[in-house]
Order: C-alpha cells, then structure tokens, then sequence
C-alpha cells in the first residue's frame, strides 16, 4: 500500500511538473528582432545594437541606420505581461503622434499591407521639420517602434513599408513558440 501512494504521488509531480513546464512562455531575444541594414537599400550603414536600452526591461534592444540624409532607428521592448505592454503601447502611440509646434501634420499614408501584430498604428508627418514616418505596434508581450526618415535621396515611403514586412515576419516566426 504505501508504494501505491509513493508511485501515485510522483505520478502526481511528474504531470504536475510537465504541466508547468509546458506552459512556460518562450521568450526571444529582442535583439534578434532587430533588423540590419540587409533590410534596405544599398549603401545603408548601421550602429551596433545597444541592448538593453536604458530604463527599459533587460530584453530589449535599439539600432539606428543610415542612408544619405535619412536616418531610421527600431526599438524592440519586451514587457512582463500583454497588459503592461498595451499600457506601454498606448503612451507611446501618444508620444509619439503628439502635436506640436515640433510634431505636426501626421496622416496615414496610401500604403497597402497587412502585419499580425495585435495593435499597430503607423502615419507620416513631421518631427523638427524633417519628413519621417513612424510605426508602433504589439505583438503579445512585445512593443516594437520604426521610424523613418524619408527623403528624395534617402529612405522611401517603400523602404518604410518593406521594414514594417521585415519586423513583422521576425515577431510572427517567433510567437510561433510563444503560445
């Protein structure tokens, strides 16, 4: 009798443990969602990425890029939960596409494209006088912002779109594991 309850409870902790396990989130590093200057036009150049970003959780990462007189920066934040990332989302979102005497003019531009994430907005306007287009979204637990200067001899409304397709595709593969 007493090796019936032994085996009964390890039975009990070994699919008590298994369960747990299971439902263990899988996490990507956000700074293999951070896309390199393979992703735009030729004679783009890159900073390192700097991870993590100040003042942010330890998974996230930051890269600027270069082309001519455009510039382009990506951030990727991963947040502790969906709730505080929607939180996040929304202050950014705000921040963001605030008017100001700085930050004006913001208007969806005639892009087609569609992208997984749960919330994602994007316009173009203009910040300090320089045309750009920005682009925030959430994908579950992670906050991915692009912004993107846009120029005649720089980065196009084009290249802004590709690398919204470029992010997307990287979350999309990795919540493929994150269920």
């Amino acid at each position: 009798m007493k090796k019936i309850i032994i085996t009964t409870i390890i039975i009990c902790l070994l699919i008590l443990l298994m369960g747990c396990y299971s439902h263990k989130q899988h996490v990507c590093p956000a700074t293999s969602l951070i896309i390199d200057k393979s992703s735009f036009p030729k004679g783009t150049s890159q900073d390192e990425i700097n991870s993590p970003v100040a003042d942010e959780p330890t998974n996230s990462a930051f890269r600027q890029l270069y082309l001519i007189d455009s510039g382009a920066s990506q951030f990727v934040f991963v947040y502790s939960s969906e709730k505080r990332t929607s939180q996040k989302y929304n202050e950014t979102i705000m921040d963001i596409f605030m008017v100001s005497k700085t930050s004006h003019s913001w208007k969806v531009p005639d892009l087609e494209f569609t992208n997984s994430a749960d919330e994602s907005i994007y316009a173009c306007g203009y910040l300090f006088d320089q045309y750009q287009c920005r682009w925030v979204s959430r994908y579950k637990r992670y906050l991915v912002e692009l912004g993107m200067d846009i120029t005649s001899n720089g980065y196009s409304l084009e290249d802004f779109k590709n690398a919204i397709l470029i992010i997307d595709n990287k979350l999309s593969n990795c919540l493929k594991y994150d269920q």
